[in-house]
């Protein structure tokens, strides 16, 4: 048995935080590959970020091709799951936890976190539901968007045109570290 092993971003690109449901659902559909015997997230430390290390039957399947594996399925996972963070007006935490039960309730809607300081984080089925619809939920939910930013395929041209003249602050928002503040905010 050989293994091997992928950087999650390299797979992952636009999730926030290695404990998304996405590379749970990745992890899972890399072992249900013929060939592959195991997976398991390699999270960061000193050597390097996060990885997903790959235990395989070199008899079976090739490196390159389980490689290529990880990297496809991450693509379509990618493709159709999007992620969004909003930064809102501060909130009871009552109103909070009430607003993110409302989210989830949302057609499409997977996952949703609101914390009492305004930081919103939406994870949705892209075949099911949108940003627009999103929005408009989050304005039933009697949330306030101060800005928002986004993880995923979707941009909008003004973004492209930003990103094109390097104003867009990857891996930031609002001036802050996306995982430093999911570190802090998720314990």
């Amino acid at each position: 048995m050989k293994k091997t092993e992928i950087e999650l971003e390299f797979a992952l690109p636009n999730i926030p935080d290695a404990r998304d449901s996405c590379v749970s659902r990745l992890i899972d559909l890399i072992e249900a590959k013929e060939g592959i015997d195991a997976a398991h997230l390699l999270t960061a430390d000193e050597n390097g970020p996060d990885r997903i290390c790959i235990h395989f039957d070199k008899e079976k399947i090739g490196v390159g091709a389980v490689k290529e594996f990880a990297r496809r399925t991450g693509m379509e996972l990618d493709k159709r799951y999007g992620h969004w963070l909003v930064k809102a007006d501060p909130m009871h935490g009552r109103q909070a936890r009430s607003a993110a039960a409302r989210l989830e309730e949302t057609e499409g809607v997977l996952e949703a976190f609101v914390s009492a300081n305004g930081l919103v984080r939406i994870e949705f089925d892209c075949d099911r539901t949108d940003r627009s619809h999103l929005r408009k939920a989050l304005r039933d939910s009697g949330i306030q968007i101060i800005e928002e930013e986004r993880l995923g395929r979707e941009k909008t041209r003004e973004e492209e045109e930003n990103h094109e003249h390097g104003e867009d602050g990857h891996g930031k928002i609002w001036g802050i570290d996306i995982e430093l503040a999911f570190a802090l905010l998720c314990g």
